[in-house]
């Protein structure tokens, strides 16, 4: 029992010493799940605490309720897409999962919209019109909307790779068997 104990004590602190830190990590993996973004524009945006705190609030409301309303939207598209892979559907029953579909991505997209009206409100005038150079200068750094969408995907590769997906199953992006993007400009 010794001898166990003693090989699991040594193979833990191999790996809490293998374990690479907070800084040895890539730079886009930094701050994520920790508010490290929330803090960073909260000094640029020179918040009060005040500030801080309710605008904490509202996050994690919104967060609560955005969880239940993607997980409703996420079993509506299931119960959706059983009814569409029958042979012949019933026409109303697959009406009435659309309906529903849209209603619940209506809801999510509401609620994002009054989480950012809720926060903008708490905003000095010089305060909101440093937040909305900030969302500029971000846009413009990606390329605008179609640039947000690519850094989406891409960062979704990163995550699925890190998470050790088969790297021989294709991927929605470019890479290795997956399809050509013909709208992107060609390299000379």
């Amino acid at each position: 029992m010794k001898r166990v104990f003693g090989w699991l004590s040594v193979a833990a602190l191999t790996l809490l010493m293998a374990a690479p830190s907070a800084q040895a990590r890539p730079r886009h993996w930094r701050g994520h799940g920790g508010g490290g973004g929330f803090s960073r524009v909260a000094e640029m945006l020179n918040l009060t605490p005040q500030q801080r705190e309710a605008i904490r609030k509202i996050r994690y409301d919104s967060k609560r309720e955005m969880i239940r309303a993607r997980a409703e939207l996420q079993l509506a598209r299931l119960d959706l897409r059983q009814l569409t892979e029958k042979h012949r559907p019933n026409l109303a029953k697959v009406s009435a999962a659309i309906d529903k579909v849209g209603a619940l991505e209506l809801k999510l997209k509401k609620s994002r919209i009054l989480m950012m009206l809720k926060m903008k409100a708490l905003l000095t005038p010089e305060q909101a019109a440093k937040a909305a150079e900030l969302r500029r200068q971000r846009r413009a750094r990606w390329g605008g909307r179609r640039g947000w969408k690519r850094r989406m995907m891409w960062r979704r590769r990163m995550m699925e790779r890190h998470m050790g997906r088969d790297q021989a199953e294709p991927g929605p992006g470019p890479g290795p068997g997956a399809p050509e993007d013909k709208g992107a400009p060609e390299k000379k």
